[in-house]
């Protein structure tokens, strides 16, 4: 945006400085009109003055369009260069959008599996909970039967 913004401004200071040009050359009209209006009652008006103001336009012309080309030429690739650093960027923002749908399908299943992990480590706790009080109860089976063995081996070496 803040491109945008200063290639928005240089432009605007173009269209002042031309605004600007625009008002000298109109008043330079007025006076080469008033210039006209003199030189139509004088001698010059006749075809050889005609002649001569029609060699100085061409003149005038072709200069100008000796100097309009190589602009028009710079502003042609200032323009070319633009549109292909727009069309990359727009390129980008799409390969971003990409990465980012696909960063957030990846979060989203990373987020399922963290859940069924503790959900699955809740369970486990639990089972571990259950088996733990069965070896408990197992160890407590065994040492009663252990001491039924040893009072049974006792009465028989009596």
């Amino acid at each position: 945006m803040h491109y945008e913004r200063a290639e928005w401004e240089k432009h605007r200071e173009r269209l002042a400085a031309e605004a600007q040009l625009f008002e000298k050359a109109k008043a330079e009209l007025a006076n080469e009109k008033a210039d006209f209006k003199k030189e139509k009652k004088s001698e010059e008006w006749g075809l050889p003055g005609v002649k001569l103001k029609l060699q100085e336009s061409e003149d005038t012309l072709a200069e100008e369009r000796c100097k309009w080309r190589p602009a028009c030429e710079r502003e042609n690739q200032r323009m070319f260069a633009a549109c292909t650093e727009i069309t990359n960027l727009k390129a980008r923002v799409e390969e971003l959008t990409k990465s980012e749908a696909d960063f957030k399908e990846r979060y989203e299943g990373a987020k399922l599996h963290r859940e069924r992990v503790e959900f699955l480590q809740v369970e486990l706790e639990q089972k571990l909970i259950i088996k733990d009080k069965d070896m408990a109860g197992k160890d407590r089976e065994t040492a009663e039967l252990k001491s039924r063995l040893r009072e049974s081996q006792e009465a028989l070496e009596v």
